[in-house]
């Protein structure tokens, strides 16, 4: 009876064993060191590879909280964790990278020397402000990894490179991902568009004349009265104010071992965040409160850019400076209502005509001297 007992207790331990070499072999963990202008620390990742999952934690440091990421390789989403904020942060993964990759790049890099901030590939994140979540619904792969008393927000990620404007009072920037016209009655872009499991958000029940629900409507709409077929790709951009929301944060990733190698100098990234307000906007159009025309008010908020209105055209071309001057010119005339400035680029100079009434709408893409406006701004 004692040794079948024993057999049993060998047996059991060696099932633990065996289970435990597994679960350690499925959870890989290392600490980079970085030398960040002067100021060092260690930045902790983790990788659950039976779920796919990459875990990163930086201290704070300079102007940065401390945050962890929590990134769902599966479904391409992450979460980051601000501590300090007690909040929150779900978003699509701006870059994502395969766990092995990273995995052997930290194996073959001498982990006891320090990265150096100086031989990183910056990667600047714009972090767009999103609606507040219930942690219900946080997707489950990521739900535990942020602490219930949290706030959560969805937040949708752009690349700083795809800034196409800047201004006083902030900047265009492209999204490579609304590369699709938005037609009239389409529904209005949205910061959640890429969170697919947030999209019920920007649907409510509607009826036809008939009164019956119809699937798929959207309530919140796009019309753009200037333009029948709504605002075209090339136009869509999100327009951002200049001033920061929430905390900045960023993360050292490896991807190569930085002490050899043809692509050495790219193997290290540090990818760094700042968040805006930020909202969809059209170049060419005015669609509505839901997807406004671009334009800044520092260039005349009622300007209308890289357009023009044609068809009642009065009296001579003029040569002006500005478009200020354009409509100046317009209040001159009793009869102008509406006036064009289009200027080439390298002109010193732009011609200005005005018009008696507003007339027909001429998309004018890439003139970007090229300005339209009523006589006088309301």
């Amino acid at each position: 009876f004692f040794l079948e007992v024993m057999d049993r207790t060998i047996f059991l331990a060696n099932l633990f064993s065996v289970y435990f070499l597994a679960q350690v072999d499925c959870l890989k963990q290392f600490e980079l060191k970085v030398n960040e202008q002067g100021l060092k620390f260690n930045e902790q990742l983790s990788f659950d590879v039976d779920a796919n999952l990459q875990i990163v934690d930086v201290p704070a440091h300079h102007d940065r909280v401390a945050t962890r990421y929590v990134k769902d390789l599966n479904n391409i989403l992450q979460l980051q964790v601000r501590w300090v904020d007690r909040e929150c942060l779900v978003s699509k993964i701006l870059e994502p990278q395969e766990s092995d990759i990273l995995i052997n790049a930290l194996e073959n890099q001498d982990l006891q020397s320090y990265v150096d901030y100086e031989n990183a590939t910056s990667v600047n994140i714009l972090e767009i402000e999103g609606p507040e979540m219930d942690h219900s619904e946080i997707p489950s792969s990521l739900r535990s990894y942020c602490p219930k008393d949290f706030k959560a927000k969805a937040i949708h990620l752009l690349d700083e490179k795809n800034i196409a404007e800047e201004d006083e009072e902030g900047f265009l920037i492209k999204d490579p991902d609304m590369n699709f016209d938005i037609k009239n009655h389409d529904p209005a872009p949205h910061v959640t568009d890429t969170l697919h499991f947030l999209s019920r958000r920007k649907r409510e029940s509607c009826r036809d004349a008939y009164n019956n629900v119809e699937s798929s409507c959207h309530t919140v709409h796009v019309y753009c009265p200037d333009a029948q077929d709504g605002c075209p790709a090339e136009g869509m951009y999100y327009r951002c104010s200049s001033s920061s929301t929430g905390s900045n944060s960023c993360e050292y990733i490896l991807t190569c071992n930085t002490a050899g190698g043809p692509n050495r100098a790219q193997c290290l990234k540090h990818y760094t965040a700042r968040g805006r307000r930020c909202r969809p906007c059209c170049k060419y159009y005015d669609c509505g409160r839901n997807m406004l025309r671009c334009a800044s008010s520092s260039e005349g908020h009622c300007f209308q850019e890289q357009a023009a209105y044609v068809g009642y055209k009065e009296g001579r071309t003029y040569y002006v400076d500005s478009v200020h001057e354009c409509q100046r010119k317009c209040q001159r005339k009793n009869s102008c209502q509406h006036f064009n400035f289009m200027q080439e680029e390298g002109d010193n100079e732009g011609k200005c005509e005005l018009q008696t009434r507003k007339g027909n709408f001429a998309a004018k893409p890439g003139k970007t001297g090229y300005k339209t406006g009523p006589r006088a701004c309301p």
